[in-house]
């Protein structure tokens, strides 16, 4: 009975500082500005589960396959690859009949774009209900964007949703970071810019033959990382852990290690990988036409690209009577664009070029989408939506935190007001 009462006093006691910890923690972040949201923790953790899945896409002489069994990635005639045929359910929706009187807005990009259809796509159906042009119609927000994807897969995933005889009403792309970033990780690797990035198809389609010893030990390295910050935050999410601000410190801080580690590893992996296919012919259709080599080079090819495929996803919009708009996402190494915080500075990227690819590459951006605001297209710069913020909005080099992407969300419902003729 005293081992029992010791116990449970024990226990009691530690229950106590548990909560005293607890406490103590929110009130320190609430007198410095930063207040606990459990809601912006449950993001970040979707957020770096998912980003996990990604860490080693395959080895060996056969495809991987993720830990479901199904396979990474799927090869796509158009758009390169996709993690599956119908993402966002958008040709399912066209498929099985349109409301007449439902209004729908498509939303393509990168993965930021994928968070921003989730998580702000409700608040913007609630905001274009409210236009008058629009009173009494279903509104629905389609997520049509793709992670990892650049420009021009926007566009042809739009030609290919064209071609199906699918029309929705307004056509909004959200992007900039992956073709600065990606882009220019392309063309340091051997491979051309404008080609989709390879990490997400060039291992569907590549011959691996042999593997370098190392290098095989640094992707299983990878994988039990990936395992191990998956198996985190889904222990994390399925238990609500993230209503409690002491252990998302603890949860989050592991997995800024692991991602810390993985940038180790991958940068490791590049160095020894450099030669990614054997043989002229494997070499000459991975890598693409050729192209000057030189980062300045590529980095103009890559905005050049960009823009021309916006013009021509404004064109093939125009063309149905569907409302275009483009949006200039913002991006933690767009230098001046946002007072980082000590959170943000202390952010690793996974490649040097996503953070040098914006840093570089946005100031041109913002010059071409003047240009393009010039020829009457519906230009968002979003870019320096933070300008003013002090408060952390990002959780990587590109993903945004919850009061991020709800600031993005302002930005773009603002946009499409004043083009739909709301009040």
């Amino acid at each position: 009975m005293r081992f029992a009462k010791k116990l449970s006093l024990s226990v009691a006691a530690a229950a106590a500082g548990v909560l005293l910890v607890e406490g103590g923690l929110r009130l320190v972040l609430r007198v410095r500005g930063t207040p606990f949201d459990f809601r912006e923790v449950a993001s970040t953790l979707r957020s770096r589960r998912d980003a996990a899945g990604g860490f080693a896409p395959g080895i060996g002489t056969r495809k991987a396959v993720r830990g479901d069994g199904q396979p990474i990635g799927i090869l796509h005639p158009f758009a390169a690859s996709e993690n599956e045929h119908d993402s966002g359910k958008v040709l399912e929706h066209f498929r099985n009949g349109v409301p007449p009187d439902e209004f729908s807005l498509l939303i393509v990009g990168g993965s930021v774009a994928v968070i921003f259809a989730d998580t702000q796509g409700p608040a913007l159906e609630e905001a274009l209900k409210k236009i008058p042009k629009l009173a009494g119609r279903e509104v629905a927000v389609l997520d049509y964007a793709h992670p990892s994807h650049k420009q021009p897969q926007q566009l042809m995933r739009v030609a290919w949703l064209l071609t199906l005889g699918y029309l929705p009403d307004v056509v909004v792309d959200i992007d900039g970071f992956n073709e600065t970033a990606l882009a220019t990780e392309n063309g340091a690797r051997g491979t051309n810019p404008l080609y989709p990035s390879f990490p997400s198809w060039g291992v569907l389609v590549s011959e691996y033959g042999a593997m370098d010893p190392r290098v095989l030990d640094l992707t299983l390295e990878l994988w039990k990382i990936g395992k191990e910050a998956r198996g985190l935050a889904d222990f994390s999410l399925d238990w609500k852990l993230y209503h409690s601000c002491l252990w998302s410190r603890l949860a989050l801080a592991r997995l800024d290690g692991i991602q810390r580690e993985r940038v180790r590893l991958q940068n490791e992996i590049d160095v020894a990988s450099k030669r990614f296919a054997e043989g002229d012919a494997m070499r000459r259709q991975i890598g693409g036409p050729e192209y000057a080599a030189d980062p300045d080079a590529v980095l103009r090819l890559s905005v050049r690209g960009w823009a021309e495929a916006s013009r021509s996803l404004r064109a093939l919009c125009e063309s149905r009577g569907i409302l275009y708009l483009h949006v200039l996402q913002p991006a933690l190494g767009d230098r001046g664009s946002k007072p980082l915080s000590e959170k943000e500075k202390a952010i690793q990227a996974p490649s040097e070029w996503w953070t040098r690819g914006p840093e570089l590459g946005y100031p041109m951006l913002r010059e071409e989408g003047r240009a393009l605001a010039k020829e009457g297209e519906a230009f968002v710069d979003a870019s320096r939506a933070f300008e003013s913020v002090e408060q952390p909005m990002y959780i990587d080099p590109c993903h945004l935190t919850v009061e991020g992407n709800r600031i993005l969300e302002k930005a773009v419902e603002q946009a499409l007001v004043e083009r739909l003729g709301g009040k």
